[in-house]
Order: structure tokens, then C-alpha cells, then sequence
């Protein structure tokens, strides 16, 4: 019996000491090995590389999609199962479930929407350039705007006339494109890409305060049509400490999609609202709505105005007459 405990605790002994020496070797294999991208590469040199990654790619699907969800108020992760799918210029499909609800975010050549089950039978729906009023609505849904997600998803090619370089920090180097959002407020875009593998690591937008509104993070890249495509997508909005974790199955790619994919639910008793709409109901309720940028309710509702204003929408409430209290719309069960 002893000699067989002996016998034992030598064999563990050295699995675990192969599992460490495995471990290392491979870290210094990683530590040792060429990088694929040279430390010098220009911006120009980096935008070819990484559209050639998933060149002659203009659409793809997987129906099989796990989302988990963690954000404040959950106990427990919410996990969903569904399907993806995207279209070159500005389609986008997300429908994921559970038992508790439903989860449809989407997007066509003319405009964006978000429907969720339980909630108000209402499809929010903007304009592609109205993705930055979102963070204006109660509770502030974050940035979403197709035509990045384009590009996250591989679908859509980097302009060259876009981008700059930073210089390479820790084996990665950093493309920025800095621009305006439809209300003339400044936004960075930023793609972080490790010169090991040649693959990007993340996608980040942060507004003109530096302040990071959504994190895109990359990984398991599998081959895609001819190039590389992320299989695990970590979203996170920190002003709301929300996290989405996109795991993606079999992928087709290049397949005729019908066009009714890129139509946002409808059917008996489902409104649609337009982000516009909804603020200038807001507004004209005297409902206060926290301004992203500087927390200034005054001027939060000053932009409100200013909004309505130019869509013609009636900015002033009516005194006169009682004003019905703004309905409270969750447009994702997860979203407080």
C-alpha cells in the first residue's frame, strides 16, 4: 500500500510539474517568436493589412449565438441563445432569448432599432446618425452605430484616409480616427492590434472627454472565407458597468440573406417610436434628462430644444392644458 502511495504521488508530481513546464515553454515559445507585423508598420501599411484579413467578406450568419449578460441588479448572469447575422453597407441582426424575454437589436441602409419582450410593445428605432442621442434617453442606452459594427464584424473595409498610428507600446500598436457625431460632439475611435498574431485586440469609442462609452474586445479568431474572424465578442458599456459576451458557432458567409432579415419586428399592437420622437415627448413632459457629457440637466434639455427645433417637432410644453406623464419605456429587459 505504501509503496503504491508512493507510486502516486510520483506520478502526480510530475503532471503537474509537465503541466507547468508546458506552460512555459509555451510562453517562451510566444516570448521568442517573430512578430507577424514589424514594430515600424506604417498606418496605411496597417489598414491594407487588416482588410486584406477578411477580404472579398461582405456578409455572413451563424445561428448559433450564445449572449451572457452581467450588469448591475442581476444576480446571476443572464444567458440567451439566438442568432447573428451582417450585411455590407449597414445590415445588422442580433435576436437572442430565454425563457424570461426576447432581445431584437438591428439595422438596414435607412436606420437602426431595439425591441425587447417583456416591456412595451414599442420598436425604438433612429437614424444612423442619431446613434449619439441614445445616451440622451432615461437610463441612457449606449452608442450604437452600424456602420462601426460593420467593421468590428469584418464585413466592411478600414479607409486608409481615416486613420492614424501610434507608436507600439507591450507588442501592440493603436489606429485612431477622431470625428463629430451628428450634434457636433467629438468622438474617438481607436483599434488596438497586436504585432504577435497581426490580429486586432479591440475596438474602443470614447466621447470627447476620453471617457471610454464602448469597449469591443476580440479573441478566438478562426478561419473565415479566405481570412480571420473573432468567434468570442466582449462588449462593455462602462458607464453602466454592463457586459455582453458574444460567443459565435458556425459561421456561413457570403450567402444570398433574405431581405425581410433586415425589417425590425412588427405585427398587431407593436408602435414604433424614433429616438426623436421620444425626446422630444420627454422634453415637452418637462421630464429632466442627464447630459453625458457634462451632467448638466439644463444643458440636456437646451439639446432637447435645440432637437426638436430643427425636426419641427413642437418644443414648448402647453401650461394650458394637463400634460400626461411620459410613459417609461425599457427598451431591453437588462437595461434599467
Amino acid at each position: 500500500m505504501l509503496r503504491m502511495r508512493l507510486l502516486l504521488t510520483v506520478l502526480l508530481l510530475l503532471h503537474l510539474c509537465g503541466c507547468q513546464l508546458s506552460q512555459y515553454w509555451l510562453r517562451t515559445e510566444r516570448r521568442n517568436a517573430e512578430p507577424v507585423l514589424s514594430p515600424g508598420i506604417t498606418a496605411d501599411e496597417l489598414v491594407a493589412w487588416l482588410n486584406g484579413r477578411t477580404e472579398g467578406l461582405s456578409s455572413w450568419r451563424s445561428n448559433d449565438v450564445r449572449v451572457q449578460v452581467r450588469m448591475p441588479g442581476l444576480p446571476l448572469p443572464q444567458k440567451l441563445t439566438g442568432s447573428l447575422a451582417c450585411s455590407a453597407p449597414r445590415s445588422f441582426r442580433l435576436v437572442a432569448q430565454n425563457l424570461a424575454g426576447l432581445a431584437d437589436f438591428g439595422s438596414n441602409d435607412d436606420f437602426c432599432w431595439a425591441y425587447a419582450r417583456p416591456g412595451e410593445p414599442v420598436v425604438l428605432t433612429w437614424q444612423h446618425e442619431d446613434a449619439g442621442l441614445l445616451s440622451l434617453l432615461p437610463g441612457g442606452l449606449p452608442h450604437l452605430d452600424s456602420e462601426w459594427l460593420m467593421t468590428i464584424l469584418g464585413v466592411a473595409p478600414l479607409e486608409p484616409a481615416d486613420w492614424r498610428l501610434e507608436s507600439a507600446v507591450n507588442r501592440t500598436v493603436r489606429l485612431v480616427s477622431t470625428e463629430a457625431d451628428s450634434e457636433g460632439r467629438t468622438l474617438e475611435r481607436s483599434i488596438v492590434v497586436d504585432l504577435m498574431t497581426g490580429e486586432a485586440q479591440e475596438h474602443v469609442l470614447r466621447d470627447g472627454y476620453g471617457d471610454v462609452q464602448v469597449r469591443v474586445q476580440l479573441s478566438d479568431y478562426r478561419p473565415q472565407g479566405g481570412g480571420d474572424l473573432p468567434h468570442i465578442v466582449r462588449v462593455s458599456f462602462p458607464a453602466s458597468k454592463t457586459e455582453l459576451v458574444i460567443s459565435i458557432g458556425k459561421i456561413s458567409e457570403n450567402l444570398p440573406l433574405e431581405a425581410r432579415l433586415w425589417e425590425p419586428p412588427s405585427g398587431s399592437g407593436i408602435q414604433r417610436l424614433d429616438v426623436r420622437e421620444v425626446l422630444a415627448q420627454l422634453e415637452r413632459a418637462g421630464s429632466r434628462v442627464a447630459d453625458p457629457e457634462s451632467g448638466s440637466e439644463a444643458r440636456a434639455n437646451a439639446t432637447l430644444r435645440q432637437i426638436a427645433d430643427r425636426r419641427d417637432v413642437e418644443s414648448e410644453p402647453v401650461f394650458d392644458e394637463p400634460v400626461a406623464a411620459p410613459r417609461r419605456f425599457r427598451w431591453f429587459p437588462f437595461w434599467r
